[in-house]
């Protein structure tokens, strides 16, 4: 099953956080976890430096990062994060999401405030240490009434709506039992790949030092945007996990 390193457990579902006291009376709520083999300490860089136009969701990029790719290395600048600041939802975004609370590196609470003292939107990562230096991230997403009516809400003057953007205008109009089965299906498929991202990311063990992977990661990137030719970074499911590809060239060409 696609999905299945990222479901929670029964236990994980049921568990009090953060993030319900946030949005006391959701309309949605969606509760994920990954196991990752590194400790929190190697996985919370990748969770401090998310944002759009910031390192990115390690998500799909088309849908939440501009089409930017999400980063493959630890950004040193964008490590810190404090209470009041923004990780946009996408690429420009100055008023979502709102770091409601942070404590590295076990928690994050993000937040869309509902521009009544509340939030729209809540969601939380936790960084569980388990044994053998791995770590459990659990992900819980609330929506409230209040995101339906953001949602509905005709974008300010000179402000063109996001792909993004515009399937939640779509989403919020539909009947209640069908928008929540599309906004779960969604969020599931977003979610996942996220948690994937972060996976990947941040189990790595081919460099010494974190300072010996940006350094070649860094060097990686600025020949890859002198290739001379369009590309895509694409993700290959395989037997033996998740691989990374670039492609270029015709794509009705025999493969080299």
């Amino acid at each position: 099953m696609v999905f299945a390193t990222c479901v929670a457990n029964a236990s994980e579902r049921r568990r009090a956080l953060a993030v319900d006291a946030l949005v006391p009376n959701p309309i949605f709520t969606a509760t994920h976890a990954i196991t990752i083999d590194a400790p929190p300490e190697q996985v919370w860089p990748w969770i401090a430096q998310m944002g759009g136009g910031r390192a990115g969701w390690y998500s799909w990029d088309a849908i939440d990062n501009g089409g930017t790719p999400s980063s493959r290395r630890v950004v040193a600048e964008l490590q810190r994060v404090a209470s009041g600041d923004i990780m946009p939802a996408v690429p420009g975004a100055d008023d979502a999401f709102v770091v409601a609370s942070v404590d590295p590196p076990r928690d994050l609470v993000l937040t869309v405030p509902d521009g009544q003292g509340g939030s729209a939107v809540a969601w939380e990562h936790v960084l569980d240490p388990l044994d053998g230096g791995r770590t459990r991230v659990i992900a819980r997403a609330h929506a409230s009434s209040g995101w339906l009516e953001r949602a509905r809400a005709a974008p300010p003057a000179g402000h063109r709506r996001t792909f993004i953007e515009r399937v939640y205008a779509v989403l919020a109009r539909l009947p209640r039992p069908l928008l929540i089965t599309l906004a779960g299906l969604g969020h599931r498929f977003m979610e996942a790949r996220h948690l994937r991202g972060i996976q990947r990311r941040a189990s790595r063990h081919l460099f010494r030092t974190p300072e010996g992977e940006s350094a070649f990661l860094a060097a990686y990137d600025a020949v890859l945007k002198q290739w001379p030719v369009p590309f895509e970074e694409i993700d290959i499911p395989t037997r033996f996990g998740t691989t990374h590809v670039t492609v270029s060239g015709p794509k009705g060409a025999p493969p080299l």
